[in-house]
């Protein structure tokens, strides 16, 4: 089982690599995705991958990060 501080860690690591274009934007989606599913899964017992109600209100949420990510971006610049 993984420490909350490790998922913290790969988020900044994922995240560092998309802002310095190391990683395409579909693959950091999808390794988000993957990650954020496994402390679901891992610390409240939720299993995204079976339940289509979440699944549509994770998309919600990928999208408003997906925003928020790119206004950040625009204010480092």
């Amino acid at each position: 089982m993984m420490s909350i501080l490790d998922f913290s860690r790969q988020l900044r690591e994922l995240v560092e690599d998309y802002a310095n274009e190391r990683v395409a934007f579909e693959d950091y989606r999808a390794k988000r995705k993957e990650i954020l599913d496994e402390i679901d899964l891992e610390k409240n017992g939720i299993d995204l991958m079976n339940d289509s109600q979440t699944n549509i209100n994770a998309s919600k949420i990928n999208s408003r990060v997906d925003r928020l990510i790119g206004m950040l971006k625009k204010d480092e610049e």
